[in-house]
């Protein structure tokens, strides 16, 4: 036209304003939270007070009344070519209502293409109130939507009547969603990762909701679901990989993942051309992105990535315009159609192309060269311009070290041939086979009877044993976003089905400990929990082929101290008597909920049109547990609640199917057989709070001998890989037969959720579920060698990179990273002479202080006579004599005659070896773990360096006796407070005062070393490096002060006052005369802590587990000796699964002096199992009693004391019915200091007691 305004546009490139489907500009920022957890919840309650909507569960919220104009938002998205977008709510569950707007400046009224465009939904959970859970948002979706439906119901009938019906009550929110629940609006859903997806999709099939899916950076991995679904896709250009929170307590949301493997980059790169090229409507937005600027640039990489160049085009222009159905206005360079243009320099495909103006609704905007387009900005972590992917590490050596099953392809025959077979349905069937067709067990017998179909692949178990697959009756692995809907105290509508992450770690990990069967619970916080999820562990399958078929449903309960617990939101119930209200008026509700239903199923059969009442997911669990269609699954401590459930139970007409940790269950063990329930407990996990303080390892034989259908569980992800440890501890206490403790993790667990016919022992028909270890499962050198589902093998340790196969393909080079600029730091520094005078003033011999045992000076000698001897100074010695007399050993051999006086005690067929060496524990120290009043181990200040635990060792703590009873004789009671946490002391088993159980004090100075990350150890962790650099500056601090002061001392130019004490304490440390335990489980924590050592020339020794097998060389080569363990804890992300267990055979290997230590106080009698792990994975059985007995002397510097059978010794030995490092062997006696310790404790009293109360009368 001659009066148009003319632009030269050469060399530009003229494109349809993009669209942007999903952004936020002009939205309010998320709603801030108290990080003060009262604060937070004072607010909610204020809120609820009022009848103020839950932010996030607002349907109701518009874009267009939340809106305000943010101009440097507006500029930032024009700068970027786009020219109008769908705006929507940022934050929730429900997060309201989005609108079609174009982005010029001006007023919004005026930009306005469509106000109610979709609602807008995602699956992110709320601090302090419900739904605080992933599987909460699930159910309040489902919840909302029902209710919505109800609600449109009731008004059309209503309208239709309205002289005769009430009119309804009006709810803004549900009326919101009358038009997306009947499929009229869209519902875009937010949802990053395959799972997500996979659960939008479920919802918008279950609900008939009209989806679109937005972010979906793992959309490639169901491109083939979308494409059926035919649901269009808003592909995120946030290019970074996403995961879901995993664990038990993950409430978080879904973020960029921290370490992703080189193939994720990959693949979120690839994702937008991938999920095109399978069909699926996609259009790009730049929801995510921290900076809008890389929009473009991410475009350009998903191209190069492989999107098609047309596609790709479309996805920014009249692909979103077709979804947000506005074609007709927006999208493409048509007449007539809104004047939204783009102009590009060059090609926008071009790498330096950048968009140099935009028109939106015919307005020009000049984007030429300012300071605006290009301001100044810090590298943002979304952005993939000259990203770094060469540090990345490769999911192949992921999946080398969990390799993803069926391993080696599916077959359709399976054989496992040669074994020993425990069939636990009949007897023991040794040179069999178990033919496997078709996911099913054909035949099982003898190798002669069995005939095996030509082409079956066939597994050779010659000298190994097969078991039916494990099953674990109380897991929380795989719960994605939280396993405790804690908000409320009832949600049995919330299902843990919702929320499994197929992708978690601990599933292999489980594999390889031949389980294969697991009940996914939720948490106890609720007095009446979730639903439950079980789980075949297809490692390498989705979520939903996870899943156990044709299962009942199953629901947890939780009783006593976790679901009264005070929390950060205050709710009821908070007592025991509560709980026991909360159980009735929650099934009195659920009845009369039931009454209305069964009230309108009457009418409609008399021909009546009625008003369904309202759905109500919460009220419908709980009829169909009274129905009998739901079990319950109940986590129970005490006695009386455990009566008082079965008794709610027995008043509502329903049956508790299983106790889960029923830890008093052995109390009222006839009660529970009468009920029918079942019982799955923990072997020997007890006194960590007070309602775990009579929990007892007898539990299992009592209630198994009154006639309950016991199981063991793990409730941990750890105990998870060694169900068959805990399993033969019910041989040990208790004396159950081996075939009734191996039906505890198969069969007997298969029962309590009416699976027994599917699983739990290997018969005809069943599922070819089969555990296959290299020795008897009870015998402490076994371990999984193969795991079989269905047929098909999903473990195989010949084909899982092990920790030393990771070892055996590197370089054995010591690595200096990290430790020469601490060595840079060593300065000459020789240790000056104190004068006894100023010795006796600086380290005084005052209360504690004690050199060696003090023994009694009896008369009488003691002759142990005729058994076999591990004397840990040469090769056993076969049915040998000990004497003992006054405290210590007075002779040791085949030809020593027993005194004509002595006391006899006959070992023959017995084993006699030295008391074992505790090497870390809080025995004496601390009894009850949540009691504080009971525990004295943490004092508050940083340098606790004149702290000495001597000085509170409780001689009549019960955890000396039961670690006694084990065989544990001596143990490290040791500080935790602090940086410096102070002086530990060495005490023996026995004693009337703490001067007698003290065998030295000062043993050690401890130090909880930093490190970012730790694991495995007590401490450190979690620190930010500025943290750690501080803590390790004060470190260097104190002990420069130290050299310092001992050099004052010495020249006599200080004297020692009250006011020195923390200086005095640390002379003998600097003086390389104490040595100094420093605890550190990472691998840049130990390479820190051994320059540490080195800077500082002191005597130290290592503590820690989890990064040990990274570092062995290294502390090798300083000579440094180690104090191991944990060995009963968990290998760090992505590490081989057996790191932690083969740790002690790579010292043993490297020639480096180590001791076992269990942690804590109540687990202090386990430290035999800690050891056989380690057999169990390459350990000489030989070594690890060393390492139990003199080579931890050795490393604490009483080697001349303990730890051997020889004469002169201190007389701590330990006579046991076999070899302790396998589990079901017995202590017989224990000598402690030559004297004959009780073998009675705390649990033996309540064995004695409660296996012979009389059976109640029915």
């Amino acid at each position: 036209p001659q009066d148009a305004i003319v632009m030269d546009a050469k060399g530009w490139t003229l494109y349809p304003g993009f669209i942007d489907p999903h952004t936020t500009i002009g939205m309010a920022e998320l709603p801030s939270l108290e990080q003060d957890n009262a604060a937070r919840a004072r607010n909610i309650q204020a809120r609820q007070r009022n009848g103020e909507p839950t932010p996030g569960l607002t349907p109701q919220l518009t874009s267009i009344s939340t809106y305000e104009s943010d101009g440097q938002a507006l500029q930032a998205a024009r700068n970027a070519g786009i020219t109008a977008a769908a705006i929507a709510p940022p934050f929730g569950v429900f997060k309201g209502q989005s609108a079609i707007v174009t982005l010029g400046d001006g007023l919004l009224n005026d930009k306005v293409i469509r106000s109610h465009w979709a609602q807008h939904l995602g699956f992110e959970r709320f601090r302090g109130e419900y739904p605080s859970t992933l599987m909460g948002v699930m159910a309040t979706i489902r919840q909302h939507y029902l209710n919505a439906q109800w609600y449109g119901e009731a008004w059309n009938r209503y309208r239709n009547q309205p002289t005769t019906i009430d009119r309804p009550h009006y709810d803004e929110a549900l009326e919101s969603l009358q038009t997306s629940a009947a499929g009229e609006q869209p519902v875009v859903f937010t949802a990053w990762t395959e799972n997500e997806i996979r659960r939008a999709l479920k919802l918008a099939d279950e609900l008939g909701l009209n989806m679109i899916v937005n972010g979906a950076v793992e959309g490639w991995r169901v491109a083939s679901a979308l494409r059926t679904s035919n649901r269009p896709v808003l592909v995120s250009l946030d290019l970074r990989p996403r995961q879901g929170p995993v664990g038990f307590g993950s409430g978080g949301g879904t973020n960029p993942t921290d370490d992703p493997t080189l193939e994720d980059v990959n693949e979120a790169k690839s994702n937008a051309g991938r999920l095109y090229s399978a069909g699926v409507t996609i259009a790009f937005t730049g929801h995510g992105l921290d900076d809008p600027s890389n929009f473009l640039n991410n475009f350009r990489t998903a191209v190069d990535a492989g999107m098609s160049r047309d596609g790709a085009l479309r996805a920014l222009t009249i692909t979103p315009a077709e979804i947000l159905g506005v074609d007709d206005v927006l999208g493409s360079l048509d007449v007539g159609k809104t004047a939204n243009v783009v102009a590009i320099k060059g090609d926008i495909f071009d790498a330096d192309a950048e968009v140099e103006a935009v028109w939106i609704d015919g307005t020009y905007y000049d984007l030429g060269p300012n300071d605006n387009k290009h301001p100044e900005r810090q590298v943002t972590d979304n952005e993939e311009e000259n990203a770094d992917t060469s540090q990345l590490k490769s999911r192949a050596e992921v999946e080398r070290r969990a390799p993803v099953g069926p391993l080696d392809g599916e077959f359709p025959v399976t054989a496992v041939r040669h074994g020993t077979i425990m069939t636990v349905a009949g007897n023991i069937i040794s040179g069999g086979t178990v033919l496997i067709e078709n996911g099913k067990i054909a035949a099982v017998g003898p190798d002669s009877q069995v005939a095996v179909p030509a082409g079956a692949r066939e597994i050779d178990a010659t000298g190994m044993w097969v078991t039916p697959g494990l099953l674990d009756a109380h897991s929380h692995m795989s719960i994605e976003g939280g396993g405790n809907e804690g908000a409320d105290s009832v949600t049995p509508e919330v299902r843990i089905i919702d929320v499994i992450n197929h992708r978690d770690e601990s599933l292999f990990r489980a594999l390889a400990g031949g389980v294969t069967t697991i009940n996914v619970l939720h948490g106890s916080a609720n007095t009446i929990g979730g639903q439950n999820a079980i789980l075949k562990l297809r490692w390498g399958k989705s979520a939903d082929e996870l899943l156990f078929d044709n299962v009942t449903r199953g629901v947890k309960f939780a009783l006593g101290e976790n679901p009264k617990r005070a929390r950060a939101v205050e709710r009821y119930p908070s007592t025991r008597m509560g709980v026991e209200f909360t159980l009735r008026k929650s099934f009195a509700e659920a009845r009369e909920y039931q009454a209305k239903w069964d009230e309108y199923e009457a009418t409609r059969s008399r021909g009546v049109d009625a008003l369904a009442p309202r759905r109500d997911l919460r009220l419908e669990a709980l009829s169909e547990i009274m129905k009998g269609n739901i079990l319950v699954h109940a986590h129970s401590y005490r006695a009386d609640e455990i009566l008082m459930l079965l008794r709610v139970a027995e008043d509502f007409g329903f049956r508790i199917a299983s106790l889960q940790h029923v830890l008093e269950g052995y109390k009222v063990a006839d009660e529970i057989a009468a009920h029918g329930a079942g019982a799955s407990t923990f072997t020997d996990f007890w006194g960590y709070k007070m309602e775990a303080w009579d929990a007892i390892p007898y539990n299992m034989s009592i209630m198994y001998e009154r006639g309950v259908t016991v199981s063991v569980n793990s409730d941990s992800n750890e105990r998870v890989r060694r169900m068959y440890v805990e399993a033969a501890k019910a041989v040990k206490y208790g004396g159950v037969p081996e075939q009734e403790a191996l039906k505890m993790i198969t069969l007997n667990a298969a029962k309590h959720f009416g699976i027994e016919d599917r699983v739990g022992s290997i018969e005809v028909g069943k599922d070819g579920d089969l555990a296959i270890f290299t020795a008897h499962p009870f015998s402490g050198n076994t371990r999984v060698q193969y795991t079989i589902i269905d047929g098909q093998l999903y473990f195989d340790r010949n084909l899982v990179e092990t920790t030393e196969d990771v070892l055996a393909s590197v370089e054995p080079l010591v690595s200096t990273e990290g430790v020469t600029e601490n060595t840079n730091r060593i300065i000459d520094w020789t240790p000056p002479i104190l004068s006894p005078m100023v010795r006796a003033q600086v380290m005084p011999s005052g209360y504690g202080d004690v050199t060696e045992p003090v023994v009694t000076a009896d008369t009488i000698p003691i002759a142990i006579v005729g058994g076999r001897i591990l004397t840990m100074t040469g090769t056993p010695i076969e049915r040998g004599t000990i004497v003992v007399q006054g405290g210590r050993i007075t002779a040791v051999g085949a030809d020593v005659e027993a005194p004509a006086d002595a006391h006899v005690i006959n070992a023959a067929g017995m084993t006699v070896t030295p008391g074992m060496i505790n090497a870390g524990t809080v025995i004496g120290l601390s009894e009850i773990g949540s009691i504080a009043a009971t525990n004295d181990s943490s004092e508050l200040e940083e340098i606790n360096s004149h702290i000495k635990a001597s000085v509170a060792i409780h001689p009549d703590s019960e955890m000396i006796p039961i670690a006694r009873a084990n065989g544990v004789t001596t143990a490290i009671a040791a500080p935790q407070g602090g940086l410096i946490q102070g002086q530990s002391a060495l005490i023996d088993m026995a004693g009337w005062t703490p001067s007698e159980v003290v065998a030295r004090s000062p043993l050690a100075m401890h130090i909880d070393f930093p490190e970012r990350e730790g694991g495995g150890g007590f401490g450190g962790g979690g620190q930010s490096q500025e943290q750690v650099d501080a803590q390790l500056e004060t470190l260097r601090r104190w002990m420069h002060r130290a050299r310092a002061h001992a050099g004052a001392l010495a020249a006599e130019m200080v004297t020692v006052t009250d006011q020195t004490y923390t200086l005095d304490a640390l002379v003998p440390v600097v003086l390389g005369e104490l040595p100094v335990v420093l605890d550190a489980s990472s691998e840049e924590g130990i390479k820190s802590a051994l320059a540490f050592i080195e800077e500082f020339q002191l005597r130290g020794i290592l503590a820690g587990t989890r990064d040990i097998w990274k570092v062995v060389d290294e502390i090798a080569k300083a000579g440094v000796p180690v104090i191991l363990g944990p060995i009963q804890s968990q290998p760090a992300d992505g590490d081989p699964y057996d790191t932690i267990f083969v740790a002690a055979k790579l010292l043993h290997e490297a020639g480096i002096p180590f001791a076992f230590r269990t942690g804590g106080a109540a687990a202090a009698r386990n430290l035999p199992d800690h050891a056989a792990l380690g057999v169990a994975f390459g350990l000489p059985r030989e070594a690890a009693w060393h390492a139990l007995t003199r080579g931890a002397a050795e490393i604490l510097g009483v080697g001349h004391l303990y730890g051997s059978v020889e004469e002169g010794m201190i007389a701590n030995l330990v006579i046991s019915d076999g070899d302790l490092l396998d589990i079901p062997s017995q202590v017989k006696h224990v000598l402690i200091r030559g004297q004959e310790a009780s073998l009675g404790t705390h649990h033996t009293r309540l064995w004695e007691q409660y296996s012979t109360r009389p059976q109640p009368k029915q």
